[in-house]
């Protein structure tokens, strides 16, 4: 029985249904916020090859071995398109519930569109990258696939792949900016599990058409998904440098052609200098705000992409973190295009 002002023949399903309620409200709350410490967790190197003398791992001994006519040339790993690549060892990932791979490479003419510069795989599943730019996980009779409109090829390039489990979003980084993403990925490693063919460089199987043919700079992977601004500091850093600190925002900048054509879309590059590094493209990073003082010639699209509407000018201004920088741009006729012919 209860005592003071509540009644005496209160049962315990009147208190279930007085308490639950908050309960449940209170459990809600709890569960969104360890569901956004869980996203806000900083992705952790976790292997790290740079293919200085040999395909050793200095993060973690996780080291690996050449296949075939691999060789390591002047720090960068050769690989010939045919047969060739380093098999890691086992099961480097089952754990993971949210993952981060990274690569700098140099390819040069593709030798086969299904050439892969990564596949871990078991016999639940696995995850690789295919040279024409998709990233995909297989987890029995189905898979999770991101693909870029055209692959970046022909010249050293900063691949990041990430994942999410959280949020289910998976994102392909291409030299600092991203280039495609996902918001439905439901695969994870974790889910994939035990991985026993882990290679650089080949296919599943060592068939030529799955082959990479071209140098690997460096290899690196991450417990957890690196953020947009993580991936464009790793660009600016280089492939030495696995630093995800580039320290305080000191200033932003806008470049920005300063005469446009008139039905132009492009892309303003900003870049923001920190007090570790310079040079951070942030060109396209979700918190980058761009706006335009005379829309009657410049526009800003919802993707922060510019469209120039009609002649005029208009000064474009780029604001991230509490900094901003004004350019003018000018919307008319190039210079370098004159009228020479005219039929009447």
């Amino acid at each position: 029985r209860l005592q003071g002002d509540w009644s005496s023949d209160v049962c315990s399903s009147d208190l279930a249904s007085f308490f639950l309620p908050g309960l449940r409200n209170v459990l809600s709350a709890v569960l969104l916020i360890l569901a956004a410490l869980q996203t806000a967790m900083p992705a952790v190197l976790t292997h790290r090859y740079s293919f200085e003398i040999d395909a050793s791992d200095s993060a973690a001994n996780a080291d690996g071995v050449l296949l075939g006519n691999a060789v390591i040339a002047n720090g960068v790993l050769v690989l010939d398109g045919t047969n060739s690549s380093v098999q890691l060892p086992h099961d480097l990932f089952s754990n993971y519930d949210s993952v981060s791979f990274e690569f700098w490479y140099a390819d040069g003419a593709i030798n086969s569109q299904s050439a892969q510069l990564y596949n871990f795989s078991g016999t639940n599943g696995g995850m690789n990258f295919l040279i024409f730019g998709q990233g995909t996980y297989v987890l029995g009779t189905g898979s999770n696939v991101v693909a870029l409109p055209s692959p970046a090829v022909g010249q050293t390039n900063h691949l990041v792949w990430t994942q999410d489990r959280v949020s289910h979003t998976a994102c392909i980084y291409i030299n600092g900016l991203i280039a495609a993403q996902t918001t439905s990925f439901a695969n994870t490693p974790a889910m994939i599990g035990s991985t026993t063919n882990n290679l650089i460089g080949a296919g599943a199987i060592n068939a030529a058409a799955s082959n990479f043919k071209g140098g690997i700079l460096e290899f690196r992977t991450y417990q957890g998904a690196l953020t947009p601004l993580d991936a464009a500091v790793l660009d600016a850093f280089g492939p030495d440098q696995p630093q995800l600190d580039p320290g305080s925002v000191q200033a932003v900048r806008v470049v920005i052609p300063s005469s446009i054509g008139p039905g132009a879309l492009l892309r303003a590059g900003v870049f923001a200098d920190f007090s570790g590094i310079t040079n951070v493209n942030i060109s396209t990073q979700p918190d980058l705000v761009l706006l335009s003082d005379n829309t009657n010639a410049i526009e800003v699209a919802p993707d922060q992409r510019l469209q120039t509407v009609a002649s005029g000018t208009a000064k474009i201004t780029a604001v991230w973190r509490g900094l901003s920088n004004t350019v003018p741009v000018t919307v008319g006729v190039p210079q370098d295009i004159a009228l020479v012919h005219r039929d009447r």
